[in-house]
C-alpha cells in the first residue's frame, strides 16, 4: 500500500498535458513559459512528499526539469554532455507494466553524489495519447523511505 501512496503523485503527474505542451515547446518562443508551468507541477509534488529531495523529467532528447532543495546547479553538471536515455534508472521505467497497481520502478538504495545521504529513486515512464514523452523520477531519502514503513 505505501507503494502506491508514493507511486500516486508520479503516476498523476505523468498524466499531466504540461509534460507534453513542455516538449512540444522545447526550441520554441513558448519554451520559458512551458517549462515555468511544468516546474510548478513538479514543484507541488515534491513538496507534498516528506523526505523528497527531487521530481524531475527527463526526455527523450536529454532534456532535464528538475523540482530541487539541493540547487540546480548539481543537476546541470549531470546532463552535460549525457544522454539522460542511457541510464539505467530511464531504461528501467521504459515499458514497465504495472505490478500490483504500481507502474513505477523502484531502483536499489545508493549514495547521493550531492548530499552523501542513501536515497532511492522511483522512476515512471510518461505515455500521453500513446506517445512517449520521457521519463519521471523522484528521489527519497531513504530514512524517509524506512519510516514510513515502519508506521503502516
Amino acid at each position: 500500500e505505501y507503494l502506491k501512496n508514493l507511486n500516486q503523485p508520479i503516476d498523476l503527474l505523468s498524466h499531466q498535458t504540461a509534460i507534453r505542451d513542455y516538449v512540444a515547446a522545447v526550441g520554441t518562443e513558448t519554451e520559458e513559459q512551458a517549462t515555468k508551468k511544468l516546474e510548478e507541477q513538479l514543484n507541488t509534488v515534491h513538496k507534498t512528499l516528506d523526505g523528497s529531495l527531487n521530481v524531475y523529467l527527463a526526455t527523450p532528447n536529454s532534456r532535464l526539469v528538475v523540482s530541487t532543495n539541493l540547487g540546480k546547479d548539481n543537476y546541470e553538471l549531470d546532463v552535460m554532455n549525457n544522454d539522460l536515455s542511457k541510464k539505467s534508472w530511464y531504461q528501467e521505467a521504459v515499458g514497465k507494466q504495472a505490478v500490483n497497481g504500481v507502474k513505477a520502478v523502484f531502483q536499489e538504495p545508493y549514495i547521493d553524489d550531492v548530499t552523501k545521504k542513501t536515497v532511492v529513486t522511483l522512476t515512471q515512464e510518461v505515455i500521453i495519447d500513446g506517445t512517449f514523452y520521457g521519463v519521471l523520477g523522484l528521489d527519497i531519502e531513504f530514512e524517509s523511505f524506512q519510516k514510513f514503513i515502519s508506521e503502516i
